[in-house]
């Protein structure tokens, strides 16, 4: 009874040296399989987020010349999920030319089995755009523009060919959503400035993809100023390209276009709504 005792709680069975023999030995592949498993864990939660981080602000500091800040920025390697919160962009004058809560993209091993680059979700929660024009041809989007291509040039019409394959990418997204988006126009090309704010932008599309024969429902609602608004509902293929629904405009205000009339028209101001809907079908 004794002897037997004694075998059981001899130091060769303790929970310690089980682990060393079966486990952490790198004699076994078990072993190197934890290694593994430990640096993916570490990459993905780790090193991935600062690899980000640090892509974007060389992309939009260096190269562009534009200052940006990341609140925080997050991967995890299990789900293939990556959140990007706090994030925002400013012109080379200071003004805030873009902004957003929370980027969301968790992207799916299905794409293996689709042969078709496959998302779960792509997310942009309150998205701010500051757009403005200065004159005919100069708004600080092509400023942006400019920036971007002398920092990379274009390739020749054959690389690209030969790199895309010669044909548009399979992508499927299964849901695509923009919450509370918001985006400020000024236009400075008329006498005075004419500024407007389309404000909330909701945007919700499910199956987006460029698959053939893969159709998808999609919703567009813009707040516009003073309780005007746009929708859109229809349905969109990419590959090939293909659209129908329905478009409509309510409450339109068009005070805002007296400013232009007033350079080719003896015009003081302008009331008048336009309210309007169109039923489309692009093939």
């Amino acid at each position: 009874m004794n002897s037997t005792t004694k075998s059981h709680n001899s130091p060769s069975h303790s929970p310690v040296n089980y682990l060393r023999q079966h486990w952490l030995s790198f004699r076994r592949k078990r072993f190197w399989v934890l290694v593994l498993l430990l640096l993916y864990t570490l990459a993905g939660f780790v090193l991935v987020p600062h690899l980000v981080q640090k892509k974007l602000t060389n992309l939009l500091t260096n190269d562009l010349g534009r200052q940006v800040r990341i609140e925080s920025t997050e991967f995890n390697p299990f789900v293939l999920s990556l959140r990007i919160q706090g994030f925002e962009l400013d012109d080379k004058d200071q003004a805030r030319l873009a902004s957003f809560n929370q980027f969301f993209v968790n992207f799916q091993l299905s794409s293996l089995f689709n042969r078709a680059w496959t998302f779960d979700e792509i997310s942009l929660d309150k998205p701010y755009f500051f757009i403005e024009r200065f004159n005919s041809t100069d708004s600080r989007i092509s400023r942006l523009l400019e920036d971007f291509a002398k920092s990379f040039p274009p390739e020749t019409d054959e690389a690209q060919s030969s790199e895309n394959g010669g044909g548009i990418p399979r992508l499927l997204i299964h849901e695509l959503m923009i919450q509370g988006g918001k985006v400020d126009l000024k236009d400075n090309l008329a006498d005075t400035s004419v500024e407007t704010q389309l404000a909330p932008i909701n945007i919700s599309i499910q199956a987006l993809n460029t698959l053939p024969d893969k159709n998808g429902n999609q919703t567009v609602t813009i707040q516009l100023a003073e309780e005007a608004g746009l929708k859109w509902d229809g349905t969109i293929t990419l590959g090939p390209l293909e659209s129908k629904g329905q478009l409509v405009l309510e409450n339109l205000k068009l005070d805002p276009v007296t400013a232009y009339l007033r350079e080719s028209m003896p015009i003081d101001s302008l009331s008048a709504t336009l309210s309007t809907s169109l039923d489309y079908h692009i093939s």
